[in-house]
């Protein structure tokens, strides 16, 4: 094991001040436990780290209803933040390991009333742009958190929104996503990337329907998309955080459809 040096004492020692500043105070060691397994659950922050300070804050947060303590984690880097959103995991202590029991993206964390397998209901805000505010509720399986459909918020919205984290298996740089949207049910996939990377998007529409995707840059997921398509986009990006891909469809009934991510 290599033994801390005291750059490693002064790194944890900037993340314990971060969780101090939080509702309550975490421990230096639970920080570093923390922090090592986000980076093993999520490549992305080991890319997106702030250049000061640690990728996250972190609080302490009761859903479990036996009392025990889960931890909140909110990113803190542009690279995984928009001007609004964030992203945003919920750990546990489990008996070998941290278990990663949520992962979402939003601005407003809250706690519900209904409780599922020992566990509240939680749910987050996430906002497109100045004109809609999604509510993304989720409920606890036994094992993790599950989404439920989204629901209109306090300001207008134009279609019923489920988002998604897309996150690459280790070693890889290009996904393929399966969906499936109506006229009333868009569909959303938030992805981390850099400036000068390179972003290309493919959509089969398998069954003709008229499907397109819009992309939306992280300056706060603007009213405006960088770019409307119903087949394939390519572009070197101009700047760093998380874009957001909403396939959307004017067909009558449901349409499924494949969207190829690549970045590099």
């Amino acid at each position: 094991m290599t033994p801390l040096t005291l750059r490693h004492l002064f790194v944890f020692s900037i993340i314990a001040c971060a969780f101090t500043c939080a509702r309550a105070t975490i421990s230096t060691s639970i920080a570093a436990e923390l922090l090592k397994q986000l980076r093993k659950d999520v490549p992305d922050v080991r890319d997106c780290e702030p250049e000061h300070g640690p990728p996250f804050t972190a609080e302490e947060i009761h859903l479990a209803v036996d009392g025990s303590l889960q931890y909140l984690l909110t990113s803190t880097g542009a690279c995984m933040c928009g001007q609004v959103n964030c992203s945003e995991w919920v750990y546990r202590r489990g008996p070998k390991k941290w278990e990663l029991i949520l992962e979402t993206q939003g601005y407003l964390f809250t706690t519900r009333a209904a409780i599922h397998h020992g566990y509240r209901d939680v749910e987050t805000r996430s906002r497109d742009n100045a004109a809609r505010v999604d509510i993304l509720a989720y409920s606890f399986d036994g094992q993790v958190y599950r989404a439920a459909p989204a629901r209109q918020g306090a300001v207008q919205s134009d279609a019923t929104r489920r988002t998604h984290r897309v996150q690459f298996a280790p070693g890889t740089s290009s996904i393929q996503l399966q969906g499936s949207v109506s006229p009333d049910d868009a569909e959303s996939w938030n992805i981390s990337a850099r400036k000068a990377q390179a972003l290309r998007l493919s959509l089969a529409d398998h069954e003709n329907s008229g499907i397109r995707f819009k992309v939306f840059g992280p300056s706060g997921f603007s009213g405006q998309p960088l770019r409307i398509s119903a087949s394939r986009w390519e572009v070197t990006l101009i700047e760093s955080g998380t874009y957001r891909i909403v396939v959307d469809s004017p067909h009558k009934r449901l349409a499924k459809y494949t969207l190829s991510v690549e970045i590099r």
